[in-house]
């Protein structure tokens, strides 16, 4: 875990456009990578979920970049330190974009880095997936907070497939109701079910904005180990 912590502390600093650029060059070798000014798209060649995350912070729209001297730690905690002039930690979403990284060599999944989710989901609404959508079985999003530290959950936008919260519940035990994400958007386009998985942060949007490194690496670790078939899972509203 302390890799993984390491990774997601250097994720939390940059704005959504240097990182947006870290991952063209990190990606570039990747055939099946798609890039847009909005979003990047990365898929593989058989069925599988498609993970969404979001590489907007409240601090591109009310702040900017996050500096390294504005984090500290303590007891598996990343917060904001008291001297800082940031809106939030940025836990929302870069959270969720640190368990994404670290899932994308198991090869189980698709995925989707979006700009703007906090202005509006402009990237996902940019973002068409009409070319691999027979390929995608669900959408996964990695933006939800732990409502409470050391509790799991998810979140239901009205896109359900009873299967697959059956499938979820087993690692995600508290099924709550959301109101905007980025998987939601891409729900509402390609009819297929949709759920947002806990990653760590609480009280986002603001600078009691805390990480629960712990929570966030359950997420990390349940996504690596669970096992998927091809099978599509569409909304069964």
């Amino acid at each position: 875990m302390e890799n993984f912590k390491n990774q997601l502390k250097m994720l939390l600093l940059g704005d959504q456009h240097a990182v947006m650029e870290r991952l063209k060059r990190d990606f570039a070798n990747y055939e099946t990578l798609k890039t847009d000014k909005s979003f990047a798209v990365l898929t593989g060649k058989r069925a599988k979920p498609f993970i969404c995350v979001h590489l907007d912070t409240i601090n591109d729209h009310r702040y900017g970049a996050l500096q390294e001297k504005d984090i500290e730690e303590q007891d598996g905690l990343l917060f904001l330190s008291s001297e800082s002039a940031a809106a939030c930690l940025g836990g929302d979403d870069r959270c969720g974009l640190a368990i994404a990284l670290n899932l994308i060599e198991t090869e189980k999944y698709h995925f989707g880095f979006f700009l703007d989710e906090e202005i509006g989901r402009l990237g996902s609404h940019e973002c068409h997936l009409s070319s691999v959508i027979n390929r995608i079985t669900c959408f996964i999003g990695l933006d939800r907070r732990n409502t409470v530290r050391g509790e799991s959950e998810f979140a239901s936008y009205g896109y359900d497939n009873h299967e697959l919260a059956e499938k979820l519940t087993a690692d995600w035990k508290n099924l709550e109701s959301g109101s905007s994400t980025d998987c939601k958007t891409l729900a509402e386009k390609y009819d297929l079910a949709c759920y947002n998985l806990s990653v760590g942060y609480r009280y986002e949007h603001t600078q009691k904005e805390y990480i629960y490194v712990p929570d966030a690496y359950y997420t990390c670790i349940k996504l690596k180990n669970l096992e998927w078939d091809e099978g599509v899972y569409p909304c069964q509203i």
